[in-house]
């Protein structure tokens, strides 16, 4: 391995990085030049893709469709939803725990909100006749 004069020291100083980095780029510099050149002197990067991606896209737009006509949604629901997706698109290993609940409220930033006249959508008559209903 050539550093051209330097020591690793020396590289490491020149371009900040640490002692196992400098190796791994002498040690793989004939494939970083083959790299650098296939893209013209751009860098290529990969985009990394979620495993379960399609099932997390399509409950995306579900949960955009049906907050748009103003129903209310909770996590367990669509916890539930997912699942159900992820089996259609045959992932039957796929768990939608509460961390998973919690990333794809991060990733698209939402919080639990109340939809607007929520409250007023009840008939409490109904209620209340459910509720006798309930206690027999």
């Amino acid at each position: 391995m050539s550093t051209k004069g330097h020591s690793v020291k020396q590289l490491q100083n020149i371009f900040n990085c640490g002692k196992t980095q400098v190796y791994d780029t002498l040690k793989n510099q004939n494939r970083i030049k083959e790299e650098w050149l296939k893209g013209n002197g751009k860098m290529i990067k990969s985009m990394k893709h979620n495993a379960n991606e399609i099932s997390n896209n399509e409950i995306w737009d579900w949960f955009v469709a049906v907050r748009a006509k103003n129903i209310p949604v909770s996590g367990p629901i669509i916890q539930e939803k997912v699942r159900e997706i992820a089996v259609r698109h045959g992932s039957h290993s796929f768990k939608a725990s509460n961390g998973w609940l919690s990333s794809f409220k991060n990733r698209h930033n939402f919080a639990w909100n109340q939809v607007c006249g929520e409250s007023n959508d009840v008939n409490i008559d109904s209620v209340n006749e459910w509720k006798s209903k309930i206690s027999e």
